[in-house]
């Protein structure tokens, strides 16, 4: 008798002259080799589509009473003002005292700048605005100012960095004054009548 392999299936086939015993013996060993045929040869039909999601009364009520997050502030505007917008802004205020010598520096100032912009984008959500007039408006000249940096030190343009340094002053002097209880009054100083 001689052996054949074919895939991982063996299968014996019966030498001249004998006969076979069992015709199911014939009929096992061709479903064997046919199975083993099939399960190696690729399927070209379209991928089954997944039956729809079928969700039960509770399971969609579930869903829909599951609140959707909302932001919230985390810390209070003082310290993102001293810890992150003071910092950010001198940055672009005093930069002819260290100009940026390199890429590493430039990028460093456009991190800075970007933060600007965005902080002035955060001042405006719900829970920090607070009110929808005046402080949007502040807050929307911090973002402008931000945004300009942004492009200037993209560009590496000093001067223009420089020349943005009326337009930071104006969104961070007017969102002082009308926020910052004795904003520009000296220690002492009496508070003026309005």
């Amino acid at each position: 008798m001689r052996e054949r392999r074919r895939g991982h299936a063996e299968i014996t086939t019966v030498a001249k002259g004998t006969h076979m015993r069992s015709p199911s013996v014939l009929l096992l060993a061709s479903l064997t080799m046919t199975g083993a045929t099939l399960a190696q040869t690729p399927q070209t039909s379209a991928p089954a589509t997944p039956a729809p999601a079928t969700t039960t009364a509770p399971e969609a009520q579930a869903a829909s009473a599951t609140p959707v997050p909302k932001p919230a502030p985390v810390g209070t505007m003082s310290e993102l003002m001293l810890r992150v917008i003071y910092p950010y802004s001198d940055a672009m205020f005093y930069i002819q005292r260290e100009p940026p010598k390199n890429d590493v520096e430039w990028n460093e100032l456009q991190g800075k700048a970007l933060a600007l912009a965005e902080f002035g984008n955060l001042m405006m959500m719900p829970g920090r605005a607070r009110d929808q007039d005046q402080w949007l408006r502040d807050a929307k000249l911090l973002a402008e100012a931000g945004a300009a940096a942004l492009r200037f030190a993209k560009a590496k343009d000093l001067e223009g960095i420089v020349g943005l340094n009326e337009q930071l002053v104006t969104s961070c002097t007017s969102c002082h004054m009308h926020y910052r209880p004795n904003y520009g009054r000296r220690r002492g100083q009496a508070p003026t009548q309005k």
